[in-house]
């Protein structure tokens, strides 16, 4: 199924519901989020060591930057 048989159309939250459906069964399109998720998490290693090695405390929210 090529992009040309969405039906662009349609009202955009339709149209946009459809693309979004396409991509996410796209090989090449899951390869690049994996990508960019992995560099994302490597530039903030040293953040995410942090947050994995703090204590549990049940009582306190942690804040997200």
């Amino acid at each position: 199924m090529g992009l040309g048989a969405l039906d662009t159309g349609r009202d955009a939250a339709g149209s946009a519901a459809a693309l979004t459906g396409y991509l996410v069964l796209e090989p090449d399109f899951i390869r690049a989020l994996i990508q960019l998720g992995e560099g994302d998490a490597w530039r903030r290693k040293d953040d995410l060591v942090q947050f994995l090695a703090a204590p549990l405390d049940h009582n306190h929210r942690l804040e997200v930057p």
